[in-house]
């Protein structure tokens, strides 16, 4: 049986290290490629990008650059759901090759965008909140100030690109099957919904447990339905 490539685009603040702990419960036939953002990780030494359209354009070439003979699929999470769902646009136009399928995890959809620009003290107090959902204790966060001041100035910069994001309503349904998982958090007035708009094929949707960090605390469950959608789509391929 063939190959599939699944991409991973990680979260705001996040690095392609995120991914890791998905590779060992991964189909056999799924071969994870988690990407990383200029200036995050391992690319820690490159400059930050300037704007979120430079990033889409940057993750763009990743992509092209590493794609086979193989089909593919896309994983965002968070703001990199709206990543994804940018660079899917751009890849398809780039290559007129779709993926067979395009996962968003724990964002709404593009069209509901709204983040103002961030203010560096709100950062930091947020960088600590998300550091405790993902199940850090109150004591190795605030004690850690190497962490701190390491990835707080990243997560502040991540959340001034995402600020910055502008929707394009020109833009035709992509003609993929769309993933999306989703914690009550990310649906507190059905507007997760809307993602349907966005795909002229099948839409659909998997509530998962836990909190907007459901990758971390509710893995297996979130590998489960990568695993059923690509191998179903592998068989039918």
């Amino acid at each position: 049986m063939r190959e599939i490539q699944l991409f991973g685009l990680p979260y705001a603040g996040g690095s392609s290290f995120m991914y890791e702990p998905l590779r060992k419960s991964l189909s056999e036939q799924i071969k994870l490629i988690p990407l990383e953002y200029a200036g995050h990780g391992e690319r820690m030494q490159e400059e930050l990008y300037p704007s979120f359209h430079d990033m889409v354009l940057d993750m763009t070439n990743q992509i092209e650059s590493r794609l086979t003979s193989d089909p593919f699929a896309i994983l965002g999470y968070s703001m990199g759901s709206l990543a994804a769902y940018e660079i899917t646009q751009e890849l398809i136009r780039r290559t007129m090759r779709n993926p067979l399928q395009l996962f968003v995890a724990a964002h709404a959809a593009p069209h509901l965008h709204q983040a103002s620009e961030p203010v560096y003290e709100a950062v930091a107090a947020r960088f600590k909140a998300n550091m405790l959902k993902m199940g850090m204790s109150d004591l190795d966060v605030m004690n850690n100030v190497e962490l701190l001041e390491c990835f707080v100035p990243i997560f502040y910069h991540d959340l001034k690109l995402y600020a910055g994001y502008q929707y394009s309503e020109s833009k035709k349904p992509l003609d993929v099957n769309l993933t999306v998982l989703y914690s009550d958090e990310e649906n507190r007035h059905n507007q997760i919904f809307e993602w349907s708009a966005y795909t002229s094929k099948a839409c659909l949707y998997q509530r998962m447990k836990g909190n907007h960090f459901f990758i971390h605390s509710h893995m297996e469950e979130m590998v489960q339905v990568i695993n059923q959608s690509l191998m179903g789509e592998l068989i039918h391929h």
